[in-house]
């Protein structure tokens, strides 16, 4: 009852007419356009844009538009219209007459088609088609055609005909004139009901559905079958219709100097809806998306992403920032600008404005539309609103939330948290609500605030507060990323979820006074500027509006998902304040009005993005693409310049592309060009493809191309080089042999030489030592046989015989043993025979011992033929032999490591004694310079010192006792 009455109290307010068109993009001179006269729009096959203007033609692909000019080829800048034939070829309706024509990024006209030239002055061109044969049809302003034919590179000319329109129909050919429809032979079949039939008021036809639709004065008509039948009249004056276009629902957009009056070809409505009145439209057309483009004249272009989307604006035409929205129990919307206003929308549709201006200057921007049991709050930046038993306006600076507890208490959210009871509302002022006493609960600027039951949390410029039994929490104390500026909270109660809006720092999501998540950007969300959340239309689902459109997120079983609802609506980057549903409508509050749509039309849209390799530049150059690309080595520079075309994506578009084999990664990007430098030799293939907002996939482009070798990598040249490097090496190789053979004979003379030579003076050293030897033997042997001549004289011959038995044994093992070096045991045996010998000769003169070192293996152990003899000889004949006592004679062989040690001693008359007796000291010298020979030869043939010392042994008192001699040499074995 009491919100009747408000209801009531509400109409008396004043009221302010609203209108509605659908929600567009208006494109002008900040993005691009050179002009706004725009008299028509086309969409060639690939999905780019074309526009006819008075300053050239302008080709829109998504992102920018470029513009054709006289400078570029074209016969005259301002054009009317354009037409695409089967062939791919854009013409251009000139407005001097003149013909030309775009195919493969290249302009033709008359100065390069001699078949485009033309003396004749027709006016300017109002209509270009193509035939059944292909041929193309050029109507000029006075009546006259000219007929292309391509195929023969002839034209033709209809002068004096009055023709106004080239139409196809069931396969056949048909013209009309002032007088009626003709046949392809020019052949009256069919007159005309119309009076005054003329190209000046009928030029705007269209085709759909092998019916022909077209307009004269204010009045539209079809024919099919050759029947002509008025459709309808339309509410404009008779030279008011200036275009005409029916899209596939079947909707026909008639475009008057008034804006575009739309109806239902399915259903005919005796009343139009009109969008744009105060725009000359003088194009309608729907895209490969299903999207509408709206031409104007002096207003530039308008792009319909949703038709079902519609804009509320006021009958002045000025948007209305929309601020703020809520529903109330009757299912009617009510929305808050930013301008003193607020409106309410019933379920009907009926729009009604109220004012809630404020006593301060300042337009009131209204932050929040508050329902409670008995009153109405409409909470504004400078003043509060209150509408019920009593009303107030209160002028208060910084009121941005407010809600109601269990006990009717109410709460504002300013530069403080403020209760107020009950009892003390209806009398509310603006001194209380700058008051500091009691009433204030809270010191932080509180921008949101949310009940639930005995509950209530307060969003703040520092972070949440949880407010309970009287007792205020700072639930983000434990969580420092939440002490931020708060600008939205929502309580889902089923699953006891906190959701936290933040003006930076996306969305929190608390559970039980628990941080539980944090979603920004990278976690789906549009922005991470966020203004509102509201109850979304899926269950489990809410709406955050964004400075960057809506997003839909759906939460369960711990599970969050984000989708982005621009791609469907049909906006992109449009600053959202608020949402609210109602049945099937989502309204939005923008700063560009209040858009509303039906939520069924929120559907993921399946049209694939054509996708378009540009350019594809070769070290700067463009090169035409084909089945074969070859470049030599040096061009391997790559660029690529591709784009998207989805103009529903309103630039979001994601390209993904790869160079090599199918097993590669894709990589992706959001630019429109891709380089690679310096590729090396090799074959290569280039793919790519686009993905729209949506996430369809265009079909995948592809391009092949061979980077060849450089002719010195090339195999043929290899192969000449590695036939060229063979003879040589060959060559090369044959002298390199032949002087190493040579050099090898050379060599193996001269080795064969110092062989021959190493051979003769190891024969030599033989030789030596053999003589050396023989020196020894004859002495000897003299002496064994002046001793044999001794014992016969004496007449002993059992000893003489004695004698020559040892003497013969001795000589065998001299003339068996011949080589250079003997086993030690040998040579023992030999002195052993030799000494024997001589104490024949020499009877009780001396005895002898000779010891051998246990290590020492006398088969193995090597040592010179006869090395110790002379020594021993020496030592009997001048040490023993002359000495008046017993003499002893003693022989050691000692292992030292890598040496053999000989020592030979006797305790003779010693050296100096010895060297007395004159006559014997040539042949002591004789037999000491022999011995010493034979070591230096060992010496230098083992290439190891050799050790020869022969020294005095002397008592206490300095006598000599005996000589001592002592002989090294290199240990060797005999194997």
């Amino acid at each position: 009852m009491q919100l009747k009455q408000l209801y009531i109290f509400l109409l008396l307010i004043t009221q302010i007419a609203l209108s509605q068109e659908p929600y567009h993009v208006s494109f002008g001179r900040k993005d691009g356009l050179p002009s706004l006269n725009i008299y028509h729009s086309l969409q060639d096959k690939n999905g780019y844009q074309w526009f006819a203007s008075d300053l050239g033609i302008l080709k829109y692909d998504g992102y920018s538009f470029s513009l054709l000019s006289t400078e570029d080829g074209l016969a005259d800048n301002e054009n009317f219209s354009c037409f695409q034939d089967s062939k791919g070829r854009i013409w251009f309706l000139a407005y001097n007459g003149k013909i030309s024509f775009l195919l493969d990024n290249k302009i033709f006209n008359e100065s390069n088609f001699a078949l485009l030239k033309t003396n004749q002055k027709n006016g300017y061109i109002s209509r270009i088609s193509e035939n059944t044969k292909g041929e193309i049809i050029v109507i000029y302003s006075n009546g006259n055609v000219r007929i292309l034919n391509f195929k023969n590179n002839s034209s033709s000319t209809l002068e004096g005909k009055q023709i106004i329109l080239h139409y196809i129909q069931n396969k056949k050919d048909y013209y009309i004139n002032p007088k009626g429809i003709y046949n392809d032979n020019l052949i009256l079949i069919k007159s005309l009901p119309q009076k005054n039939l003329n190209g000046l008021v009928i030029i705007r036809s269209f085709i759909k559905n092998n019916v022909l639709y077209f307009s004269h004065l204010n009045a539209i008509y079809t024919i099919k079958n050759n029947v002509c039948t008025k459709l309808f009249d339309v509410p404009v004056p008779e030279t008011g219709i200036i275009s005409l276009s029916i899209d596939k629902d079947n909707k026909i957009w008639v475009g008057t100097r008034n804006g575009v009056y739309v109806n239902d070809l399915n259903n005919l409505k005796p009343n139009f809806e009109i969008f744009f009145k105060e725009n000359a439209i003088s194009s309608v057309q729907r895209d490969f998306e299903n999207r509408i483009w709206i031409t104007t004249l002096d207003n530039g272009l308008y792009y319909i992403p949703n038709t079902t989307a519609k804009i509320l604006k006021s009958n002045t035409n000025e948007s209305l920032i929309s601020t703020c929205l809520t529903k109330d129990e009757f299912g009617n919307l009510w929305c808050g600008t930013a301008n003193d206003l607020f409106y309410k929308v019933d379920t009907s549709k009926e729009l009604k404005s109220f004012d809630a201006k404020s006593s301060i200057q300042s337009k009131n921007y209204i932050f929040q539309i508050y329902f409670s049991n008995e009153n109405q709050y409409i909470i504004g930046k400078h003043a509060i609103l209150i509408q019920g038993k009593k009303n107030n306006n209160i002028p208060f600076i910084g009121a941005k939330t407010i809600v109601e507890d269990e006990f009717g208490d109410l709460w504002i959210g300013a530069n403080y948290l403020l209760k107020i009871p009950k009892k003390e509302i209806d009398r509310l002022s603006n001194y209380d609500l700058y008051s500091f006493d009691k009433r204030v609960v809270l010191k932080e600027r509180t921008n949101s605030l949310i009940r639930n039951d005995k509950t209530i949390w307060a969003g703040t410029n520092n972070g949440i507060y949880k407010i309970e039994n009287n007792k205020t929490i700072y639930l983000s104390k434990n969580y420092p990323k939440t002490q931020t500026i708060i600008s939205k909270l929502y309580f889902e109660k089923e699953t006891n979820l906190l959701f936290v809006a933040t003006n930076s720092n996306g969305l929190f999501v608390f559970q039980n006074d628990k941080l539980i998540q944090h979603f920004t950007k990278k976690d789906g969300l549009n922005s991470n500027i966020l203004y509102s959340i509201k109850k979304g239309f899926l269950p489990n689902s809410l709406l955050i509006s964004t400075n960057l459109g809506v997003n839909q997120i759906t939460f369960s079983n711990g599970k969050f998902t984000f989708e982005n609802l621009n791609k469907f609506i049909g906006i992109e980057n449009l600053k959202v304040n608020d949402t609210e549903i109602i049945e099937s409508n989502l309204f939005l509050a923008s700063d560009d009005g209040l858009l509303y749509l039906d939520i069924n039309s929120l559907q993921s849209s399946t049209i694939i993005p054509n996708l378009k390799i540009e350019e594809f530049l070769v070290n700067g150059k463009n090169i035409t693409v084909k089945p074969e690309l070859s470049f030599r080595y040096s061009e391997n520079d790559i660029s690529i310049n591709y784009t998207g075309l989805s103009f529903n994506s309103q630039k979001n578009i994601t390209y993904f592309f790869k160079l090599g084999k199918q097993n590669e990664k894709w990589s992706t990007t959001k630019t429109r060009q891709i380089n690679y430098q310096g590729l090396e030799p090799g074959d290569y293939e280039f793919q790519i493809y686009a993905t729209n907002a949506s996430g369809v996939k265009s079909k995948i482009e592809k391009i092949a191309f061979t980077i060849r070798k450089p002719f010195w990598k090339t195999y043929w040249f290899l192969a000449v080089l590695f036939g060229v490097f063979g003879l040589a090496f060959f060559i090369i190789w044959k002298k390199r042999i032949h002087s190493l053979n040579q050099k090898f004979e050379t060599e193996r003379h001269q080795i064969e030489m110092e062989r021959d030579k190493a051979n003769l003076e190891k024969q030599m050293i033989e030789l030596e030592q053999k003589a050396l030897r023989m020196q020894m033997n004859p002495h000897f042997i003299f002496n064994a046989l002046n001793t044999i001549k001794g014992y016969y004289s004496e007449g002993n011959d059992e000893k003489a015989g004695d004698y020559i038995s040892k003497f013969s044994m001795l000589l065998r093992m001299l003339l068996e043993n011949t080589e250079q070096t003997i086993p030690l045991g040998t040579e023992v045996k030999m002195l052993k025979l030799y000494i024997e010998l001589t104490q024949i000769r020499y009877k009780n003169v001396f005895d002898y011992d000779i010891s051998i070192d246990p290590k020492i293996n006398l088969e193995d152990t090597a040592i010179p033929t006869l090395l110790l003899q002379p020594i021993v000889e020496n030592a009997i004949i001048h040490g023993l032999a002359p000495k008046k006592d017993h003499g002893q004679l003693t022989i050691s062989f000692t292992k030292n490591e890598k040496s053999l040690l000989c020592q030979v001693i006797d305790n003779g008359i010693g050296i100096k004694a010895s060297l007395e007796k004159q006559k014997q000291r040539q042949h002591e010298s004789k037999a000491i310079s022999i011995t010493k020979e034979r070591l230096a030869l060992i010496e230098n043939e083992e290439a190891t010192e050799v050790i020869f010392e022969i020294n005095e042994i002397t008592d206490s008192l300095g006598n000599s006792s005996g000589t001592k001699v002592i002989i090294q040499i290199p240990y060797k074995t005999i194997w």
